[in-house]
């Protein structure tokens, strides 16, 4: 066996090793993607756990949004009451949202918009904080805005911006 034979089955190894680092790569970047989307998918739910928590923990809470719903005018404080509720959603679902994985082809509708707009559903005398918040959150995640705006107007909840 000569040098030149030599060469050319190390070339060979290492180009079958290259390869296979490759496809462990690629196994690996996969399995990473699909356990962001998993944490991603208990972040959303824990978001909304907390939120719904303040109003099950806080009886007269749920009555302001109630009120809110019924469309009654709400006083000063209980108007900041609300208006605070909903920042911690908006502020939570707008995060989540912005570190979700990118790839994903559902982003758009992503579970963030979705459950926002369940609690929008149950709670309409909630939307128009909406378009209050929406000029913050378009700073850190505009595409999560954008897709809130297009499932609002699809709703007929009016032009939010």
């Amino acid at each position: 066996m000569n040098w030149e034979t030599v060469g050319i089955f190390a070339e060979v190894v290492a180009a079958a090793a290259v390869v296979v680092t490759l496809a462990y790569l690629a196994v690996q970047l996969r399995l990473a993607r699909e356990a962001a989307q998993v944490q991603s998918t208990l972040s959303i739910i824990e978001i909304f756990s907390h939120w719904r928590a303040h109003l099950i923990q806080n009886p007269s809470l749920a009555t302001l949004v109630e009120k809110a719903n019924r469309g009654e005018e709400l006083s000063g404080a209980e108007y900041i009451q609300v208006s605070t509720l909903m920042d911690d959603l908006f502020i939570a679902t707008g995060l989540a949202h912005a570190g979700s994985v990118k790839s994903d082809a559902l982003y758009e509708t992503s579970a963030n918009v979705e459950y926002l707009m369940v609690i929008f559903d149950q709670n309409p005398g909630l939307v128009h904080h909406w378009a209050r918040y929406r000029g913050f959150l378009e700073i850190a995640s505009p595409d999560f805005v954008r897709a809130v705006d297009l499932r609002l107007k699809e709703r007929g909840s009016g032009d939010p911006a």
